[in-house]
Formats: C-alpha cells, sequence, structure tokens
C-alpha cells in the first residue's frame, strides 16, 4: 500500500499533494489558467503519467487557500475539497505520457 509518500522527487513542484492508493499512489499538481485548470499526475518515483486542462463544475475553488485532492481523482477527472464544498474537474484536452 502507498498511502503514504516516502519522499517529493525533485521534479515535481513543491504544491504537489500526494493522493495515496491501495496498490499505488500519485502525485498531483494543479494550477489554474483562465477559466480552466491544468493538472499533472506524477507516479510516486517523479514519472509525469498525464497532464491536462480541466473545467470545474461550480465557481469557487481558490488554490491560494487549503484544499485536498480526493477520490476518485485520475487522468480524466479529479475531486477535489476546499472548505467542506466537493468540485468535480473533468477534462477538456488531456496528453497522456
Amino acid at each position: 500500500m502507498s498511502f503514504t509518500p516516502q519522499y517529493l522527487p525533485n521534479n515535481i513542484p513543491v504544491k504537489s499533494q500526494w493522493l495515496g492508493g491501495v496498490g499505488a499512489g500519485s502525485w498531483f499538481y494543479i494550477a489554474q489558467q483562465d477559466t480552466l485548470f491544468k493538472i499533472n499526475r506524477f507516479s510516486k518515483d517523479g514519472a509525469l503519467e498525464c497532464t491536462g486542462l480541466f473545467s470545474i463544475d461550480k465557481p469557487g475553488l481558490v488554490l491560494s487557500k487549503k484544499y485536498k485532492f480526493v477520490y476518485i481523482s485520475h487522468c480524466k477527472i479529479c475531486t477535489i475539497t476546499q472548505n467542506n464544498i466537493q468540485y468535480n474537474l473533468i477534462v477538456n484536452e488531456n496528453k497522456n505520457v
């Protein structure tokens, strides 16, 4: 099980978040680009698994405030909670690596 990361690889942005899983976990990094959000998912060792531009289902997510990636999150859908509000992000453009 990989619920806790061993370390943050050097090529992953410092503000990335670890989402642990039963088999393996992933690092997620999010940045706002105009009205969309760019999300990168990295393996535990730092390999870029996918990157994409995502739409959000409702306004209100503020990346300068505390938030958390939760399940279900993968290369096509990501879920983030902030202030007890769940935000669902759906890929518009996906580049699997």
